[in-house]
């Protein structure tokens, strides 16, 4: 029980939290920025609905690109080989595939109702993305970008994340009030 207490907890420092009256969004970074030298971070859930990703040079702090994706962009995760980023579009219930190399969508992929959260696994075999209003999580193979399965889980899943060796997934639900395990 005291691992799994302890990998919760890992999991629980990662994830991104929804707090009722504020959201907090952070920005992602590959761990390749030496090399990339970006971050990726996603503009949309303002009244006037821009519907970009924007790609910020980090050793500057300036938008280098702006990549126009679908409705309502909100969660984003940059694959760990640093080769693509997927975000997650909650008001067209889709996922962008985003290529970083020259940033260009390479995918649109349908995932479900409310896409809300995405977490890449370490080895960017699968990306694992929250449905709001599903109640589930879908899992896309990346190889081909196809969604394999979808896993049920509490009422409203939102934030989550995959710890470091890949072996789970952390899903916080909000309505439910829990984190659910998702294990290999």
């Amino acid at each position: 029980m005291t691992d799994l207490r302890a990998l919760m907890f890992q999991a629980m420092s990662r994830l991104q939290w929804v707090i009722p009256s504020l959201l907090l969004t952070p920005i992602i970074m590959s761990k390749h920025r030496q090399r990339m030298s970006k971050v990726i971070h996603p503009v949309g859930q303002t009244a006037n609905g821009s519907n970009n990703v924007s790609v910020i040079r980090t050793t500057t702090n300036t938008v280098v690109a702006t990549v126009p994706v679908r409705d309502g962009p909100h969660g984003i995760a940059v694959l760990p080989n640093g080769n693509y980023v997927y975000a997650a579009n909650e008001l067209s219930n889709n996922v962008s595939v985003i290529r970083t190399t020259d940033n260009v969508i390479v995918a649109t992929i349908p995932v479900g109702n409310g896409p809300v959260g995405v977490a890449a696994l370490p080895n960017s075999n699968y990306v694992y993305v929250t449905n709001f209003h599903d109640d589930n999580v879908a899992v896309i193979r990346t190889v081909d970008n196809t969604v394999v399965a979808r896993i049920s889980v509490g009422e409203a899943p939102w934030g989550i994340t995959a710890l470091p060796d890949g072996n789970y997934v952390f899903v916080a639900n909000w309505y439910s009030n829990n984190v659910m395990v998702i294990g290999r």
